[in-house]
């Protein structure tokens, strides 16, 4: 190919990433089709390239779009929760402290902190 080949391919693709329509999976499928051509791009336009914020949330996106949900990893599937239409929210973990302290059985209770009361006696 020649630049102005070039210039034309990048151009075409620029245009269609503009496009009011266009969804996450369309983008991810301009970008894959232009790294054919451009392989030198790969570092910038790769679904996990440096500068891709989330690679698990957009990773996610691709696959719920194209109806593959069920296929998600664990961290696909967290990073994409909020956007969920039934999120299965991921519980904190008490940490290993309070699992040793407290008996699972026993109610919450607050620690028992400063002085007790003192009763006022009428003498």
């Amino acid at each position: 190919m020649d630049l102005l080949e070039d210039m034309k391919l990048l151009e075409l693709a620029t245009k269609r990433l503009q496009s009011e329509d266009l969804t996450v999976i369309s983008a991810r499928d301009i970008f894959d089709e232009v790294l054919v051509d451009f392989p030198q791009l790969e570092n910038r336009m790769k679904g996990d390239a440096k500068i891709v914020e989330s690679v698990n949330f957009e990773s996610a996106i691709v696959k719920i779009m194209s109806g593959e949900e069920r296929t998600l990893t664990s961290e696909e599937r967290v990073a994409a929760t909020r956007l969920r239409r039934n999120p299965e929210v991921p519980q904190p973990q008490s940490s290993k402290k309070a699992q040793r302290t407290r008996n699972p059985s026993q109610p919450k209770t607050k620690p028992n902190v400063g002085r007790q009361k003192r009763t006022r006696t009428n003498s």
